[in-house]
């Protein structure tokens, strides 16, 4: 099956024509690495749909606005002028799905190996005010203030709040100056990043 897109030097802007996130997407142009890369994320995008949709443990909240947040990060708005990536996942909508919507969630998916490369890191998507900024489309979280930012601004990844249970930063040495432990099954692969999964 040929596709059809823009080519850059970057990827390829194309019309999504997927299912797996049609509702949330429609036909808008998505960018992608190369031709035939949207029917590959595709399906595996829909394999991890279908265990969000079978899982007990997924709230109802999670769910309607994990969805359409894990589309809009897997399947980025193409600039129509420079024909390059642009995220489509609001900063502010990945911090409330992290902080709140989604944090238990989020905390399970980060060891689990369907989902824990396709999670989206919320500092490194664009601030408000910024350029980048106005590709980003809300998934309407009820209550999200987004005329304020949810959290101070990290300046670099050795920063954590509490006992660090949500921290997924790149720190690989504690504060006593002793190497973290190697993590063989967590993103990417066999690292030893500073983690405290069960917040002890």
């Amino acid at each position: 099956k040929e596709t059809t897109g823009t080519l850059s030097p970057y990827g390829v802007c194309e019309p999504y024509r997927g299912n797996a996130c049609a509702e949330f997407i429609g036909n808008e142009s998505v960018w992608v690495e190369f031709p035939g890369r949207q029917q590959l994320i595709e399906r595996k995008l829909g394999e991890a749909l279908s265990v969000i949709k079978a899982a007990d443990g997924f709230s109802e909240n999670c769910t309607k606005y994990g969805i359409p947040g894990m589309c809009f990060h897997i399947f980025p708005t193409c600039d129509p002028l420079t024909r390059d990536a642009k995220p489509r996942l609001c900063r502010e909508d990945c911090y409330a799905l992290y902080e709140d919507v989604c944090l238990v969630e989020l905390q399970y998916a980060a060891f689990d190996p369907t989902f824990r490369n396709v999670l989206p890191d919320c500092s490194a998507l664009p601030k408000r005010g910024s350029k980048d900024h106005s590709y980003c489309k809300s998934i309407g979280i009820p209550g999200l203030n987004t005329s304020i930012s949810l959290r101070p601004e990290v300046k670099d990844q050795s920063c954590y709040n509490g006992t660090g249970e949500m921290y997924f930063g790149r720190a690989n040495v504690s504060s006593s100056g002793r190497p973290c432990l190697l993590w063989p099954n967590m993103d990417p692969p066999v690292h030893n990043y500073c983690r405290n999964p069960g917040g002890l």
